[in-house]
């Protein structure tokens, strides 16, 4: 799932030199790698501020101005789904999807909605017991794409976005379910 959210990183120019640390440092609204590290456990390590969680550190705008050490992915065994959404290979996403299973906890996140990657808590806490119907997956992705707040760019309305989400979130789901 990283290598394929990586090799999706527009031309070969940039993706030369941008670093995963300058990613997630950024907080780029339209990182797809920030989609794909946040479905694994993925733990921070500043100079400043010691170790935080990639999610907490997305939503704690009180971090500013620290130097990111290195990143801790912990080892996990997951079935991962991820999909950029762009006009070209070298464009910038309209839509980034991230799904995973780990062991029965689904965890779902979306990116370039154009703000910065976010997951649907409400959602994911709500969950009927698995095994899922078709019927159910559906009405699982059209929940979280309901709740995630999308945003209107010159790239796509976010109407448009509600339904990319609404579709990939599905597929996502099915595919880790398998």
């Amino acid at each position: 799932m990283l290598s394929k959210a990586a090799s999706q990183i527009m031309g070969v120019t940039l993706r030369n030199i941008a670093t995963v640390g300058g990613s997630v440092v950024s907080r780029f609204g339209f990182s797809d790698l920030l989609v794909a590290l946040l479905c694994f456990d993925v733990t921070l390590h500043f100079y400043h501020h010691g170790d935080i969680s990639l999610e907490n550190y997305l939503n704690d705008k009180t971090i500013k101005r620290d130097i990111l050490t290195s990143l801790s992915i912990s080892k996990q065994s997951l079935r991962a789904y991820f999909k950029k959404v762009a006009t070209t290979a070298l464009d910038y996403a309209i839509l980034a999807v991230g799904v995973c299973n780990q062991n029965g906890r689904i965890r779902i996140f979306v990116g370039s909605r154009p703000q910065i990657a976010t997951s649907a808590p409400i959602t994911l806490s709500n969950l009927p017991k698995a095994p899922w119907s078709d019927s159910q997956i559906d009405a699982i992705a059209k929940s979280v794409s309901k709740e995630i707040a999308f945003g209107d760019n010159f790239r796509a309305s976010k109407e448009y976005r509600e339904q990319l989400c609404h579709v990939y979130v599905k597929r996502g789901l099915k595919e880790v379910l398998k």
